[in-house]
């Protein structure tokens, strides 16, 4: 099954935030750009759960994706 590459609105709408948080947890704008464009890539490649705040579960997305891109 395909899924349709244009984020959701809910992704849109935390959009500030995640770059936001994003900076904060990389001290660097164009690290920021690229832990929030990794983000967003594992948010469209799997459905979103059935949450009460979708913002918490981005936030947790973005704090793994910069985790794992320091492990690396």
């Amino acid at each position: 099954m395909e899924r349709d590459l244009d984020p959701p609105p809910s992704l849109h709408e935390h959009a500030a935030f995640l770059r936001a948080l994003a900076r904060r947890l990389t001290l660097d704008p164009g690290t920021a750009d690229d832990l929030v464009q990794e983000t967003y890539v594992r948010a469209l490649r799997q459905p979103l759960p059935p949450l009460r705040s979708v913002r918490a579960w981005l936030a947790t997305v973005v704090r793994n994706v910069c985790s794992d891109q320091r492990a690396a």
